[in-house]
């Protein structure tokens, strides 16, 4: 499995800490060194709150 992609989440204003999080999850997830239910958990958290923060349609 590779990293997720965070290109455009680190050069918004403001988003450090989201991109941190993203990017220790990517390599949690690729190292698979967490909880496999409470990774993907966050994973999904995470991803849930990206796409609120930029407008993404999941639909």
């Amino acid at each position: 499995m590779t990293e997720a992609p965070t290109a455009g989440v680190c050069e918004a204003p403001g988003n450090y800490h989201a991109a941190a999080a993203l990017a220790a999850l990517g390599a949690q997830w690729t190292a698979h060194t967490g909880p496999g239910r409470m990774l993907l958990v966050g994973c999904l958290r995470q991803g849930l709150a990206l796409a609120r923060d930029f407008r993404l349609d999941l639909g």
